[in-house]
This record gives C-alpha cells, structure tokens and sequence, in this order.
C-alpha cells in the first residue's frame, strides 16, 4: 500500500519528520503496512485508488473516489462517494456524513483509516444529544446525594412507529425519553430500583404491540453499572445488544465484558477500547511491528499480548521484559545472550530475550528508558534479524515480532534527539494508544469486583462492593489507572472484615474524592490498634441498620408504616432495606 501526502495538508517540519499543523491525523492500516497521514486543520480530502485523489491506497477492493473525509476546526466527518464496497465507520455501513471520533475505524474495502490525535474542541455526546446527557448527569447528583439508584435504559432495532410509540408512552407518564440515532431511544427512569425498571420496560414493550416487536432493549443502573451519561448509556446499550426481544430485560452482566484473548481474559467494556481490539486484530494478522502508547498501569502489557495472540506467532513465545529494568551494562548479554567465559560470572552459555522468544512476540516495555547506546544495539538486531551473542562472533538468525510500549511522547524525544529517529521508524510501524482509566469508567466497577475475587481466593472476608464504594471508586480519577485500582482494592480487601466493602476500607486518596461532601475517613493508625473503635460512619450504618428493624418489627412488616416511623421517605427506606439485605 502506498500514500503519499494529501494535498491541501498544511505541515510544520521537525527536520524530517512531518506533523501536522492541526493535531488530528489517520493511522492507515493495509494488509501488509501501515502509515500514519497528517490532516489539515480544514479542508477536504477525497480518498480512493485514483492517482489524482488527495489520498491514494493502492487497495484493489477501493474504489477509485470512495470517500471524502471533511475537516473543520481540528474535527473530522467522512462520507462515501458512491464506493462499490461501501465506506463503513466501526462496521456500519455510512449512508450520509458521519462526524468522526478518536478511536473511530474507517473501512473501506481491506484498508482500515484509524482516527488519532487530540481534537481541540471538546467531544461531543453520542447523537449530540445534549439535553439528555444533562438530564442524566442532573439525575446521577440527585441519586448521589440521596444514595439511591438510577436506571438508564435504550430500546435498539426500533422501527419509526414503535420509536414514536414508546416515546408517547414515556411522555405520558413524565418520563424523559429522546432518541440517540434513528432506531434507538435512551429513557432516563429516576426513582425507579432496577426491579421496578424492568417491570415499567417490558410493560413499554408489551402495550408498543407490533410496532416494538423487533427492538431490544437493555437497562442500566448508577452506580454499578457506570458513573456517568456516557458509561451507563453505553452499558445500556451493549445490554440491548446481548437481549433477545423488547419482552427481555437482562441487567448488565459482567461476563458480557469477558474478552478471551489466548489464555487471558480481559475485560473491555469502553467503547474505545472495544474499537482499540478491533483494530489490534486487523494489525495482528499483518505482521508489523506496534508501539503502544499510554499512561503507566493502563493495561499496555494486555494490549501486547492481544497482538501476539490473535497473530500467526500465537503458538510460539510471548516474552515481555522491562527495558527501564536493564542496566546499560547488562543490556547486550539479556536481549542477546552470552558464551561461556564471556565476562566474569558467566559459568555456562545462556540464551538472550531474542532468542527465547525466537519465532514469537518480544515485549519492550517502556522502551523509551533505553540509554543511547541500548538503542544502537536495539536497531542493530531489528535491521538484522541477526543477534550475537557477547562473546560469540558469528551471528544467529532470528525472527522475532517486537511489540513495544512506552508512558513517553516519543515523537517529541525524537525532535529534541533524546531517541533515534531511524528506531522509531523500526518500532512505530503502527502506532496505538490506551486510553487512561479515567476515560475507560464503565470498566471501575468491572475491574474492581474481578480484583476483589482474586482477593477473596485468597482468604480475604470481603466479597462484595458497596454502592457507596462503587461511587468512590467512580469519581476517583486514578492516576495510576488499573495498577492502582487494583491495589485499592487489595488494600480494601485487607482491611475489611465483613462480606461488604464500604467505602471507609478503601485507601484514605481514593475515600477523599467521594462524591458527597461528607465522605467517612479512614481511621487513624492509633485508632487501628485499638479495637474498641470504629469508623462513625460504619457505628451509624449499624445504627441506622437496627433502627430499621424495629421499625419493621412494630408495624409487622408493612414497608411504608415502618418508613413513617422513621420519618424516612418510603423508596428511601425500600433502598436501604436491600442496601443491608432486610426482609
């Protein structure tokens, strides 16, 4: 595959190396290479086979002008230009101009056009649909501050009558419901358990009649199933995906999330991350060398696996290795191995990470930690494919798929000469990046109660997370990403000794962004050697926990008599009656 710059790309030079004046740009991926392309701040490209297009892909199943990507302030929309084999955006086949995300795959024929980059101006909602991500967001702080649940749910696959029907339906009862695109609509159920909103669901679907008989929906709830507009709507919608009929409601299941890559299971429940595998898999099969970039902890080391695993060197060795972890000294003889009497120490012959991994994926984590001269040595052996052993003098052939990762800007290292350009040329044959945790935040409750199983195999009492430990867990904003999510949770593990995590055994940083102002500390370490106390806020769950049932004790089970009792609103006191599993 061959491209050439587009016209109309406006570029300032950094020596040889040409960015792009406005900070979008494409990743090409062909079946044999890839390219990154840079985009003009605004204008219009015309993509195809034809030579005189702005940009060519020598692609036979591309049509000569098969589509036009449109640039407006650092934004990107692509339409088709009545292609043989379709333009189609994350595997759906576009019918008119779509706007463009980061992340978005752009397929035309077997070329796949990869937006990256930093959009300046703000991303916008699914759908643009702004007035229901705001009604969302104005819910989550009632149901917050009230520590209550809100249910979020989307009908998919709607014809136009039974979108309208349900509509009516909603409206009548004072119930927002908008469309997100044609054929599906968002319901935002406030004050409604998840019980209750599956009832109120299927009752929807049923008195839809015909009109709704081959639409789907699924239901999402705040806080297990998301942490915002965008989390719960996308665990709303990937629900309505796995649902048989309208008349079936599922909840959000963990085990919908469950990416079984090789011997791992990963969980990728972000809808970037979803598009990030599928590219991964298109890259995998092509036998290019990938640079991964992202922050530390947010999960390279899976995403290079990914790459090994769905690739033909599956079978053959996955070998990851530190590159920060190498001394400069000790760098040669682990990446390429040693003869016997090489250097002192050096007793029998032992074979380098080239070799170990010879015929499968070498792993270079943070490879932008390599001194100057580790980098020569590195390109030496990726030119080559020759390794020699210190010691030795005749080389040794090896074939070897390098993957490498890096939390730096290598670009940037290149243009001030801190790494070679000719090795990232080597390394960055595709380039992918991971997203932070942060912007990943329908995975926090996933992640979280995968980490705590592994914590209660090994002994730990804690088996559950609280709603109010999923809420701190879901405005934190994790700097660490999963590293550091999963030693919370470790820590919590360690400190509780009940079934139930609350949000007072997590690490004092992560108690501190709870989302009401109010949130209960962690105790101090006198008072941890002193077991005669506890939290306040654990003594008034207690409190409140008993007060409730001798509520319920005086007014013989009846729900809303024990509640006025208490003074306490009658769906306040249903919550809690689950929240501490009260018959």
């Amino acid at each position: 595959m061959e491209t050439r710059p587009p016209k109309l790309v406006e570029t300032r030079s950094l020596g040889d190396v040409v960015a792009p004046a406005g900070e979008v740009s494409l990743l090409v991926v062909g079946q044999k290479r890839s390219q990154r392309v840079s985009l003009p701040a605004s204008g219009a490209l015309d993509v195809g086979r034809d030579p005189d297009a702005d940009l060519v892909l020598d692609d036979h199943s591309v049509s000569r002008r098969h589509a036009r990507l449109t640039l407006r302030d650092n934004s990107v929309s692509v339409a088709d230009l009545g292609s043989h084999n379709g333009t189609r955006v994350n595997g759906q086949r576009v019918d008119r101009e779509r706007q463009l995300e980061l992340g978005d795959i752009v397929s035309l024929g077997g070329t796949s056009l990869v937006v990256s980059g930093a959009p300046r101006r703000p991303r916008r909602e699914p759908g643009g649909q702004d007035a229901l991500f705001g009604r969302i967001a104005a819910e989550l702080r009632r149901a917050e501050r009230a520590e209550r649940e809100l249910a979020v749910a989307t009908f998919v696959d709607l014809v136009p009558e039974g979108q309208r029907t349900l509509q009516r339906y909603f409206s009548d009862r004072h119930i927002e419901a908008a469309p997100l695109e044609p054929g599906t609509l968002a319901v935002v159920l406030p004050e409604l358990a998840s019980d209750e909103a599956r009832a109120l669901l299927k009752a929807a679907a049923a008195e839809s009649g015909d009109h709704a008989s081959s639409a789907r929906v699924g239901l999402a709830v705040h806080p297990r199933d998301g942490g915002d507009a965008a989390a719960l709507l996308g665990a709303a919608r990937r629900a309505a995906r796995g649902a048989a009929t309208a008349g079936s409601v599922p909840r959000v299941a963990p085990a919908t999330y469950e990416l079984a890559i090789g011997d791992r299971s990963i969980i990728v429940a972000d809808p970037a991350m979803e598009r990030l595998f599928d590219l991964v898999r298109r890259l995998a099969v092509a036998e290019l060398p990938v640079l991964i970039a992202g922050e530390t902890g947010a999960g390279k080391e899976n995403l290079a696996y990914a790459v090994h695993a769905l690739s033909p060197r599956a079978a053959a060795p996955f070998v990851a290795v530190n590159a920060a972890a190498l001394p400069d000294a000790l760098l040669e003889s682990e990446l390429f191995g040693y003869k016997k009497g090489a250097f002192t120490g050096a007793e029998r012959d032992k074979p380098g990470l080239f070799e170990a991994a010879d015929g499968g994926t070498l792993f270079l984590d943070e490879v932008a930690e390599l001194t100057a001269s580790a980098q020569a040595k590195l390109l030496r052996a990726l030119d080559q494919g020759e390794i020699t052993r210190v010691g030795e003098t005749a080389p040794r052939s090896v074939s070897v798929r390098v993957v490498a990762a890096t939390h730096r800007d290598l670009e940037a290292m290149v243009a001030t000469g801190a790494f070679r350009r000719d090795l990232f040329y080597r390394l960055a044959a595709a380039c992918v990046a991971v997203p932070p945790l942060r912007e990943r935040r329908r995975e926090v409750p996933l992640l979280a109660q995968r980490f705590l199983e592994q914590a209660a195999n090994r002994d730990a009492n804690a088996t559950a997370l609280s709603d109010d430990c999923l809420r701190a867990l879901a405005t934190y904003p994790w700097p660490g990403n999963v590293r550091e999510l999963k030693n919370a949770i470790e820590f919590a593990a360690a400190t509780c000794d009940r079934p139930l995590v609350q949000p007072w055994h997590l690490p004092p940083r992560v108690q501190q962004h709870e989302p009401t102002g109010d949130a209960p500390t962690a105790p101090t370490a006198d008072e941890a050697v002193a077991p005669a106390f506890r939290p306040i806020a654990e003594e008034l769950a207690d409190l409140e926990k008993e007060r409730m049932e001798q509520a319920l004790a005086a007014a013989n089970g009846v729900r809303a008599e024990a509640a006025r009792l208490l003074s306490m609103p009658r769906r306040t006191f249903t919550l809690k009656m689950r929240k501490y599993d009260l018959s």
